[in-house]
């Protein structure tokens, strides 16, 4: 009997461990995500990260408090990642900054803005998505420069969509 359930647990497990060790893009990786598990996606466009994130139910990290800002911080000085960009952007009208979570960011909502960073306060035609640095301060910055995003896992409303529901 023994024998039988070490001969089924490795059938099962074996596609697993090759995916892992396969995994062309560290975010591929990931099989299964739990809320708030972070990873890190790298050597693809800010664009192809939300996809990338988003097939393995996950999505640009959206930052609401202090406490994901500080675990944000804590995950990319992990990864020795000095900035990234995280899932809030004003592509849609200038000054206005939306989440992936589909919330809108207000004035009054928790911010780290780094002073001339472009924010809300400083509208900057051209600079749209928000990238995070290693002090964990916000800036706004083109949506085309080589830096890794910062995916988390989504709710579950989110998994079996056949398109995202971000940009």
């Amino acid at each position: 009997m023994l024998e039988k359930l070490a001969t089924a647990a490795q059938r099962l497990l074996l596609p697993l461990l090759l995916t892992l060790m396969l995994a062309s893009d560290p975010t591929d990786a990931v099989v299964t995500s739990a809320p708030g598990q972070m990873s890190l996606c790298t050597g693809s466009s800010r664009y192809q990260c939300i996809q990338s994130c988003y097939d393995k139910g996950m999505r640009l990290v959206t930052i609401k408090d202090l406490a994901t800002n500080n675990r944000v911080k804590a995950f990319l000085l992990g990864k020795k990642v000095e900035k990234a960009y995280v899932g809030m952007d004003d592509q849609a009208r200038e000054g206005y900054f939306q989440r992936t979570d589909g919330s809108v960011y207000v004035k009054d909502d928790f911010s780290r803005w780094a002073s001339a960073s472009g924010g809300p306060e400083q509208p900057n035609e051209g600079d749209d998505c928000v990238t995070f640095d290693s002090d964990g301060n916000w800036r706004v910055e083109s949506c085309i420069l080589n830096l890794p995003s910062v995916c988390e896992a989504s709710p579950s409303d989110c998994k079996g969509r056949t398109t995202p529901l971000f940009r």
